[in-house]
């Protein structure tokens, strides 16, 4: 029963802890002024749909 509630207490922290760092660093203003400046040179209007190119360097 005991080993049951840590591992649960554990997963939870887990949890919480991932949450927390992906805020911040959605939040860091530092990497989005890093995004904007390094995929805007090879961003091209004329191909098509500007949101569609930045999801695709952000997959790769």
């Amino acid at each position: 029963m005991a080993d049951r509630l840590s591992a649960r207490k554990q997963a939870q922290s887990r949890v919480v802890m991932f949450r927390q760092g992906l805020l911040t660093s959605l939040l860091n203003p530092k990497m989005a002024i890093f995004i904007l400046a390094l995929f805007s040179q090879f961003l091209k209007p004329e191909a098509g749909s500007i949101v569609i190119q930045v999801m695709i360097f952000a997959s790769v």
